[in-house]
Formats: structure tokens, C-alpha cells, sequence
């Protein structure tokens, strides 16, 4: 076969500039979402948006911003010409809306557009033409400060492009749609959109998220409307989320923005509607306003050409950041069971039987225990291994020893005076009694719950508790496990350990976590760290992700043996626990039998 030869040669302006706006110019709501977000940038608390004929004949936005002087007018219709960025490192920083420099010189590529705009320090104002993306006109004009952006005719220059849009009424529809996400991410800004003439909306600036949700949504919808608000780590999620019953079948009530930019990611809505469980019936999906705070710096605005899409440098902590959060909103209200970031409920046949199973816990825990001094000795002693050896039943005492210091476990239901019984099956599970249903708890997976939400909170609190060793015991740690440590000693020191770079590839254990009591320093030391490598490497937060890895360590294992009133502990903290049906990996921590499925079993009903 014969070779062909090409011969390369550089695209003509023209057509480099409509390749661009092919990448960044979709449709007329791509048009309107490039000329608001500008807007925003430009510090408008005002800003008016026109379209007719579903803003293929006009797309008209109106500001009040900082607007530009006559050079800066010129400049701005170039590619890649911006104010938001300097050099590469401003890009890992990136918190203005736009910043490519694309959006109008590849608008005004496809369309015939005038720019009216003056600087808040200028005289006059400068008004340009330019069709097909060359100026034609360049003038002086009178105009309030900001700036005007008029497009006609998009896409008139290229049929090819245009056959494939939709409707105008369509068109216009993607236009509200690209409005409303605007609108909803920015209530400090007042918003005026018309279509056809007719106002569609008209929103005052200065408004509070529940009233722009309000405005924009309907005043039922959003007083139904959850209000949520949330951290882990530097990830801080706020909002207001749709009760279970008020889902709807597509997810175009689900409006996600991650530092004020209105955001596609599947991740995201995942851990939105993961959240909910198995109470989010199949193929629903519910209402939300959710707005995701993160550092400039862990987030790349730079992937997408539209950008639509995001990326995380810690995708799994901001995963978990919006389930929790959602999940601790829904649990509070009595909505749903808790869950597990990425697992459904692990809920009984009857939807009400969690609800009835935190009430017979709540009753369990409400005998307290007689004096102060019983309940401190009692916090105090409740997760030290006891002199006879036998494993202690919970998480380390300072972690969490404000938080319980109230109630305490009972041999005896505070309501009916009944003693409680715990048996151990198989040294791995335990069975008990409350509320008029049976329990088995998996020990492993159900301490694993109770250390992994205490170390959180002991990692968050700066709280620990160190047992020191009367002489340090080095280990030797390949490169990946001693890099591992280097970067994330802190963490160690935060759960109770402590331990020094003692040598090349050498770690120095000098103190270890109360909670370990006598087991080897250097195994459980060495299975953390192992762990945590895992973790890592699955893109998992670090905080989460030592967290899961000492609960998993540290935890009770089957084939340990527990004497009743460990038993009676590790039950009774479950049930304290905001997400008691899960271990941090989303194995089932307790199954539940009520007393009817017992009678319907041996035929009693």
C-alpha cells in the first residue's frame, strides 16, 4: 500500500475561534451562563438577562459591575485575554467563575455582538460591534457604569451548529434552567430574567438561601425543605434537602455548586442520595440546595472546557462530607435509618423498626448511674482492658468521655425494671434483649463503629490519651509504609501514639493508646499504618481514613471473650452512635427480631 503524504498546515483565526466556541458555546444557555458568570466576576449586584426566540435571535445581559475602559473593551475580545489569572500558579487557586479568557471572543465568533461598557472611573463609556468575531465598530457611548453584552443571531455563520439546537421553546427552557442554577448559587445578587419580553423572574439581592430557594422553587417546597449544615475536615456543606416522601423521578431539583459554581459530578449526587438509603425509592430523587465549601487549592476548576466538572484532591472526604451530612440531617428528623457512605440501610421489614429500635436503647440508657464519682470511675474504667485480661468493650475514655458521661449502661430497663440479659455466641456475637425484640450484634463490626466515630471526634477535638512504654520499641518500615508515616505522623500522634523518625526506614514507638491496653505495640502500630496505606490508596480522606484504620485494629475481634457487663457497654454505645447499623467499611453492626417475627416463626400468629 502506497503512503500518503499530508501536508500541515496552521488554521486561519476564524476557524480557530469557532473550534473554541464549539468547545465552550453548546447552545443559547451556554451563551447566557459564560456572560452572567463574567457579570458575577465583575463584582454586579445587579444583573438583567433578555432572550427571544429561546436566545437565538437575542441574548441581552445587563450588569452593574466594575465594566472596562476602552483598551481593556478592545483586549477582552481577544482569546485567552483575562484579569483572573497571571501565570500557571494562579491556576491551583482559581475562585472567579470564568477565567480562560474563551467565553467572548468565542461568542462573539459565532453571533453579531455589541459590547456596551464603561469603568466606574471613566467619563464615557466605549461601545464595539463585532461580527463573526471581527470589530467593525468602535465608539464612544453613554452609559451607567457595567456592562451590556448583546448576541444576535447565534451561530448565523455556522448552519451546521445551529440545525442540531432544539425548539426555541426548548432553548428557552435550558435557558431558565442555566438561570435558576445562577440565581440559586449567588442571593447576595439581585436577578431579572425576561423571555419574550415577559419576566420570567425578578429576585432582590441581599436574600438568605432559604428565601432565594423560596423564590425560585415555590414557598411550599422550600419550607418543606430540610435545612442542613455540615463539615469533615476543611470540606464545609450547607443547604436545605427534600424529606423522603417529596422525591421526584428526574434529578432536576438536585442542584449542587462546589464554591459558588453550579456543578455536574456523579460522585456527588451518589453521596446525596446514599444518604437517604433505601428510603429513597428506585429512580427517585430528591429536592436539594446543596453548596460545598472547599480551599481553592484542593479543588481544579480546569477540567472541564465548560466548566461543569470539578476535581477533588480528596475525593473521598468530600464524598463522605455531603453522605454524612445528609444523613445526620435525615436521621435527626426521624426520616431514615443511618447509612454508610456508599451501602443502603441495613433496614428491618419494618420501616418504623429503627426508630423503635433507638427508643428502647434511649430507655435502656436512661438509668443513671448513682453518684458522680460511680459515673466518672465508671467513663473512666468503661475502655481500659481489666486487670483479668478479658477485652475491654470500647473506645478510648477521653475520645468520648464528655460526651456519655450522663448515662451509662444498666443491667436493668429503666421502664420495666426487668433485668437485661447478653449472651455470647461463638466468641464473635452477642445477643440481647430490648424494647420487646431481639438483638445480635456482630463485637467486631459494632466496636469498629463506636472507635471509629470516638477517634473522629478525639482527631477533630485534639484528644487523646497515651500510655507511655518503659522503653521505646523500634520498627523498620519499608519505603512506602515510612512514607506513609512522614506525611501523616500527626495523625498517629492524635490517636495516642507516640512515635519518632528514629533511623533510616526506623520508627521509634514511645507511647501507645490507652485503648490498646497489652496488646504489642509493634504489631498494632505496624497494622495501622498498613491499613492507612490502603486506605490512601483508595482515595480515601486521611482523617476517615486513619480513623477506620485504628477502629478496625483496636477493635474487639472474633473469638474474644466478653464478660456481661462488656457486653451491656458495647450495646448500649452502639445505640449512642450516629450511624449505629454500619461499620466504617459498611458491614451490618446489629439484626434485629422482633418479638412478631419470633411468634410468626413457631406459628404463634
Amino acid at each position: 500500500m502506497a503512503l500518503v503524504s499530508y501536508s500541515i498546515a496552521v488554521l486561519p483565526d476564524a476557524v480557530i475561534d469557532q473550534i473554541a466556541a464549539g468547545e465552550v458555546v453548546e447552545r443559547p444557555a451556554s451563551v447566557v451562563k459564560e456572560l452572567v458568570e463574567n457579570s458575577l466576576d465583575a463584582g454586579a449586584t445587579e444583573i438583567e438577562v433578555e432572550i427571544d426566540e429561546g436566545g437565538l435571535a437575542r441574548i441581552a445581559v445587563h450588569d452593574n459591575g466594575v465594566g472596562m475602559d476602552r483598551d481593556s473593551a478592545r483586549v477582552a475580545l481577544r482569546r485567552h485575554a483575562t484579569s483572573k489569572i497571571r501565570s500557571t500558579d494562579d491556576l491551583s487557586t482559581v475562585t472567579s467563575l470564568g477565567f480562560r479568557g474563551e467565553a467572548l471572543p468565542s461568542i462573539a465568533s459565532v453571533s453579531r455582538l455589541e459590547l456596551v461598557t464603561r469603568a466606574r472611573d471613566s467619563s464615557e463609556g466605549t461601545r464595539l460591534v463585532v461580527t463573526s468575531g471581527q470589530p467593525e465598530e468602535v465608539e464612544s457611548a453613554a452609559r451607567a457604569f457595567g456592562t451590556s453584552v448583546v448576541a444576535r443571531d447565534l451561530f448565523f455563520n455556522v448552519p451546521a451548529r445551529r440545525k442540531f439546537l432544539k425548539t426555541a421553546a426548548s432553548e428557552s427552557r435550558r435557558v431558565l434552567s442555566v438561570m435558576t442554577d445562577l440565581a440559586l448559587s449567588r442571593p447576595d445578587v439581585g436577578f431579572v430574567y425576561k423571555s419574550e419580553g415577559r419576566e420570567v423572574f425578578n429576585v432582590a439581592g441581599g436574600a438568605t438561601l432559604r428565601e432565594r430557594t423560596s423564590d425560585l422553587l415555590g414557598r411550599s417546597q422550600a419550607a418543606s425543605l430540610l435545612e442542613l449544615e455540615g463539615a469533615l475536615d476543611y470540606v464545609r456543606v450547607f443547604g436545605y434537602i427534600g424529606r423522603p416522601d417529596q422525591t421526584k423521578a428526574g434529578r432536576h431539583r438536585v442542584y449542587l455548586f462546589v464554591n459558588g459554581r453550579r456543578i455536574q459530578d456523579r460522585s456527588l449526587l451518589h453521596a446525596l442520595t446514599s444518604g437517604y438509603g433505601r428510603y429513597l425509592p428506585e429512580g427517585k430523587f430528591p429536592v436539594a440546595v446543596l453548596n460545598l465549601q472547599v480551599p481553592p487549592e484542593h479543588v481544579d476548576v480546569n477540567v472541564h472546557p465548560a466548566k461543569a466538572e470539578v476535581r477533588f484532591l480528596h475525593p473521598r472526604l468530600v464524598y463522605d462530607a455531603v453522605h454524612y451530612s445528609v444523613n445526620r440531617v435525615l436521621t435527626g428528623t426521624g426520616a431514615v435509618a443511618a447509612t454508610a457512605p456508599g451501602a443502603g440501610a441495613v433496614a428491618p421489614a419494618d420501616p418504623g423498626a429503627v426508630e423503635q429500635m433507638r427508643a428502647s436503647a434511649l430507655r435502656v440508657l436512661a438509668q443513671r448511674l448513682g453518684s458522680p464519682q460511680a459515673r466518672d470511675t465508671f467513663w473512666d474504667e468503661l475502655y481500659r482492658r481489666p486487670a483479668d485480661g478479658s477485652v475491654a468493650a470500647s473506645g478510648p475514655a477521653d475520645l468520648s468521655h464528655e460526651t456519655h458521661r450522663e448515662v451509662g449502661p444498666s443491667p436493668v430497663d429503666a421502664n420495666t425494671g426487668v433485668r437485661r440479659t447478653f449472651l455470647q455466641f461463638d466468641s464473635t456475637y452477642i445477643v440481647a434483649e430490648a424494647g420487646g425484640a431481639l438483638f445480635i450484634l456482630d463485637q467486631h463490626t459494632a466496636h469498629e463503629r463506636v472507635l471509629f466515630e470516638a477517634v473522629l471526634r478525639g482527631l477533630h477535638a485534639d484528644l487523646t490519651t497515651t500510655q507511655s512504654l518503659l522503653f521505646g520499641q523500634p520498627v523498620e518500615l519499608d519505603s512506602e509504609l515510612f512514607a506513609v508515616f512522614e506525611a501523616e505522623g500527626e495523625l498517629f500522634a492524635r490517636v495516642g501514639f507516640e512515635a519518632r523518625v528514629f533511623g533510616p526506614r526506623s520508627v521509634l514507638i514511645e507511647g501507645t493508646p490507652a485503648v490498646l491496653g497489652g496488646r504489642s505495640p509493634e504489631r498494632t502500630f505496624r497494622e495501622v499504618l498498613e491499613s492507612l496505606a490502603l486506605e490512601l490508596r483508595s482515595g480515601r480522606d486521611r482523617l476517615s481514613a486513619m480513623a477506620a484504620s485504628f477502629a478496625c485494629r483496636a477493635a474487639v475481634k472474633s473469638g474474644d471473650t466478653l464478660g456481661e457487663a462488656e457486653m451491656a457497654s458495647l450495646f448500649d454505645r452502639l445505640m449512642q452512635s450516629a450511624e449505629p447499623l454500619t461499620c466504617p467499611h459498611g458491614r451490618p453492626t446489629v439484626i434485629q427480631i422482633p418479638r412478631s417475627e419470633l411468634d410468626r416463626k413457631f406459628g404463634r400468629t
